[in-house]
């Protein structure tokens, strides 16, 4: 499997729908078609590292060698977004395809870069283990 087919399938697992829990701002997220979970760009990029890894790659690569990135970016109108990056291809839910690095930016309007927290990342795993 590749990561490019990785990506696309957790994008047809899902559909944006209006945030219920958000009161304040308008927020849309990711909502699975025919089940309950509901997630962010964070979800969706840990969801397709996770489809692409496997739990003990993902563990491996994304914590430990960082060989997969999980990645933050300042967006153009100044709100924070997260992606992700394995095998040279950059990924997140608004694309929702594996592009290399400067068409993604190219397509994505992306600003700022940083590397995320990957603990940040880790806690909401293996909390996610225990929602189902």
């Amino acid at each position: 499997m590749k990561i490019t087919d990785a990506v696309i399938a957790v994008a047809k697992k899902f559909e944006y729908r209006a945030d219920p829990d958000q009161w304040i701002d308008p927020w849309f997220v990711m909502r699975e078609k025919n089940g309950k979970l509901h997630g962010d760009c964070d979800d969706f990029t840990i969801s397709c590292l996770y489809r692409y890894l496997g739990f003990w790659k993902f563990i491996w690569q994304v914590c430990i060698t960082h060989k997969a990135q999980i990645h933050r970016f300042k967006t153009v109108n100044g709100e924070f977004h997260v992606g992700g990056c394995v095998n040279g291809l950059w990924f997140d839910n608004y694309t929702r395809r594996a592009l290399p690095k400067r068409q993604f930016y190219e397509e994505t309007g992306h600003t700022y870069l940083k590397r995320y927290y990957v603990w940040h990342f880790g806690v909401k795993l293996v909390a996610g283990l225990f929602v189902r």
